[in-house]
């Protein structure tokens, strides 16, 4: 962030340093190391920590409303961050301590009062204030590195790593398992309720084979008893005949000696009764033909329906086909998305390893490795000029300064060449790096053409099983229309069955109108011959008085046939309905089998995918990459650290982290590095040089929060962190803060010094006065 505009009004320290209700200070055209001139309680410190536009102040305890006294304090805050222009402001009510926070990106407002929202605003801005605090802006009482338990460096470590997003995937993975572990217990209840259903089923094709048998058997019955039936009934009208021709006999016999008066009243009778019963077949013909006429009525449909029943049994063996292939597709569909998957994670390995490669490249580039030599050579150069300045009456070889100087001027060929060497080291590794990066783009193409081959895959199969479904709908629309027509080959049997037995009774019927007609015929002739010649016949005439016996016993039989074909014929259609009902248990158990196999794949799915989300949330966890990260954040802050020493100090000291003490526990001991080799711990040292390697861990660390964060800060703020050094290492302090500026890419450092020598090396100067809005000399 670059700061253009600070105005406060009604802050405390500011009343009481300058003595003034507001002040507004103009940074728009300031850049580069600026200090804060001014004497002790003037209001430097209160302004340098107004500077951040957190809700709070560094090193002040306390709301912010207890470091104001106006009941409308103000503090306006205006700076330039990743192009935008952004505006905050905040009123504070002393006596209330309601505060309002207002923020706006290039004229537009993001935050409309509501203090949450504005701390909220700021930290998804800026990061938290703990980042904040602990890296680019360092107050007087600020916690120092030393002072840090190993938790609390790694809770500072895993926010200035930006590794808040593996965090974020350890929940989501969590979360995720949560809610597969409840679709696999509702599958395993789906399974139990589907295993239930099954049961019911075990012995439908046992009473399918049986009710098939006693299909076989019960027409078998029916075609024997019709076959006895008639067999009766021929008897049954031999027997009519011969008692009806017995009884003309009779009726001869008993009347050949009665008067001829009476055989011409029994032939008009008889007349009259042949013509009733000749009437009554009439009438009996009429209601067979009613008959038939039913039965042919279905019976003309025969084709129609007997192919309605094969059209039904070919839609629903197309049914069935278009099923299983939509089941073949969206296998082949599954498996291309799991290759699709396979080929993106691949993908993603090599575009990672290719980002890695090219920050490597770029950290490498920046040749940090070499500012220890360039810094030792400055250094070296600048003790050997301050040998050419003596005065040439200076002969003395024992003054610290003259052996100093010649001590670096011997040194100074062979830093020279070891900075070339690592300058040739540096490029060697550039040369390999460059050659591996463009290995791993070189992959890329085809990995990219694989992913987009599996998608015409997965489209193009996903489209044949649409169409598929397409089919299968219209076949389920077609079976329903040929269902009811299908449904009528029962009654189309039953038709058929009835059609014979009504044709033969009408046969039978017109044999028996011409027997009677005949009979009538034969009847009349014989009246009128029976009157001449009854004398003679009698002697011929013989009766037998069984027949009726006789026929009372074959009508029963008949009876008793027909009596049973109906029951056999109940039964038969009993059977058949049962065999029907048995087909489809038998189906509706394949389809719970087969939603078993469904619901076991499914279930087998969702376990792999348990163990997938657990190998995620543990690798993501703390244990996982976020410790991998951290581990390695310790080299990369002392290398920099080292560097900032190197650059300021000399060679005199270089320093290390020890996390892992002699006893095998995680601690965390800052050891320093002697030019002579010896380590000593941190905690062993002078003050003044506690400040310098304190203060260049404390900048190392602003340098891996600005690499690894994702904040881009532009600004740093120090607090008068040099108060513990001599004049001389006071002016490298300073110097080492340009070093940082350079190696972080710092446009601006604010800071807070009494030492007027060190005031003397910055960029601009701001100064208070009492009574006076601070001004720039």
């Amino acid at each position: 962030m670059k700061i253009k505009k600070l105005r406060l009004k009604g802050w405390t320290g500011i009343k009481r340093g300058l003595g003034l209700d507001e002040i507004t200070i103009d940074f728009s055209n300031i850049s580069g190391l600026v200090a804060f001139d001014g004497q002790n309680g003037i209001g430097k410190s209160s302004v340098l920590e107004n500077l951040g536009p957190y809700n709070r102040l560094a090193s002040r305890s306390g709301a912010l409303y207890q470091h104001v006294f106006l009941r409308d304090s103000e503090r306006e805050l205006i700076f330039d961050y990743q192009g935008s222009e952004y505006k905050t402001l905040l009123k504070i009510d002393s006596q209330s301590g309601k505060s309002e926070g207002f923020i706006w990106q290039d004229g537009k407002s993001l935050v409309n009062g509501k203090i949450t929202e504005y701390s909220k605003m700021v930290t998804n801005l800026l990061g938290s204030p703990e980042l904040f605090y602990s890296s680019v802006f360092c107050s007087q009482n600020a916690k120092k590195l030393s002072d840090l338990t190993t938790g609390e460096l790694k809770s500072l470590l895993s926010e200035f790593l930006n590794l808040d997003k593996l965090a974020g995937y350890e929940v989501a993975s969590k979360e995720k398992i949560l809610s597969v572990t409840g679709e696999l217990g509702g599958i395993d209840k789906q399974l139990l309720i589907l295993n239930n259903k099954l049961a019911g089923f075990e012995d439908i094709k046992t009473k399918l084979t049986a009710a098939t048998a006693d299909l076989d058997a019960q027409e078998l019955t029916i075609k024997q008893l019709k076959g006895k039936r008639t067999e009766y009934q021929e008897s049954l009208d031999r027997l009519k005949d011969k008692k009806s021709k017995q009884e003309v006999l009779i009726a001869q016999k008993a009347n050949i000696d009665a008067k001829i008066k009476e055989l011409e009243d029994t032939l008009a009778r008889e007349q009259k009764d042949s013509d009733a019963e000749l009437n009554a077949l009439r009438d009996s013909y009429k209601s067979l033909q009613s008959q038939i006429k039913g039965n042919e009525e279905l019976l003309s449909k025969a084709d129609e329906i007997n192919a309605a029943a094969e059209k039904e049994k070919a839609i629903q063996d197309d049914i069935d086909s278009l099923t299983e292939t939509i089941e073949l597709f969206n296998k082949a569909v599954t498996q291309w998305e799991s290759e699709k998957a396979a080929g993106a994670t691949e993908l993603n390995i090599v575009e990672n390893s290719i980002k890695d490669i090219e920050r490597d490249i770029k950290t490498l580039s920046n040749k940090y490795e070499l500012h220890e030599f360039e810094g030792a050579i400055v250094n070296a150069r600048k003790q050997i000029s301050i040998l050419e300045k003596r005065d040439q009456a200076c002969q003395s070889s024992t003054c610290s300064f003259i052996t100093a100087s010649l001590t670096a001027k011997e040194a100074l060929p062979g830093l020279e060449a070891s900075l070339k060497e690592k300058e040739k080291e540096i490029n060697l590794r550039l040369l390999e790096m460059n050659e591996l990066l463009e290995k791993n783009k070189s992959r890329l193409p085809a990995l990219t053409e694989n992913i987009s081959r599996i998608n015409k895959l997965i489209a193009r199969d996903s489209e044949a099983a649409t169409l598929r479904r397409k089919e299968l709908a219209e076949d389920r629309r077609d079976i329903m229309k040929v269902k009811d027509l299908s449904a009528k080959k029962t009654d189309l049997e039953v038709a058929k069955a009835q059609y014979e037995s009504v044709t033969r009774q009408m046969e039978e019927n017109i044999v028996k109108g011409k027997e009677l007609k005949v009979k009538w015929e034969n009847r009349k002739s014989d009246l009128d011959g029976s009157i001449k010649d009854a004398q003679a016949s009698l002697a011929e005439i013989k009766i037998d008085n069984d027949i009726p016996v006789r026929i009372a016993t074959m009508s029963s039989v008949i009876s008793d046939i027909e009596k049973s074909l109906s029951e056999t014929e109940t039964s038969l259609n009993t059977i058949r309905a049962n065999i029907m009902k048995y087909e489809a248990d038998l189906s509706a158990r394949a389809e719970v089998e087969k939603d078993i196999e469904t619901a076991n794949k499914e279930k087998a799915r969702l376990q792999q995918d348990i163990s997938d989300w657990t190998y995620l949330r543990n690798a993501c966890g703390k244990n996982g990459l976020q410790a991998m990260e951290i581990d390695g954040a310790a080299p990369i802050i002392t290398s920099f650290a080292n560097d900032l020493l190197t650059q300021a100090f000399g060679p005199l000291f270089t320093v290390k982290f020890r996390t892992i003490n002699e006893e095998g526990k995680e601690c965390l001991d800052i050891i320093v590095i002697s030019d002579d080799g010896e380590e000593v711990n941190l905690e062993n040292l002078s003050g003044g040089q506690k400040v310098w390697i304190l203060m260049a861990l404390r900048l190392a660390m602003t340098l891996l929060s600005k690499e690894k964060s994702g904040r881009n800060f532009e600004t740093f703020y120090a607090d008068e962190l040099d108060g513990a050094l001599d004049p001389d290492n006071a002016l490298n302090f300073v110097n080492m803060y340009r070093s940082f500026m350079k190696a972080g890419g710092f446009k601006d450092g604010y800071f807070i010094s009494h030492k007027p020598s060190c005031r003397s090396l910055a960029d601009n100067i701001l100064m208070f006065e009492a009574g006076k809005n601070p001004a720039w000399e």
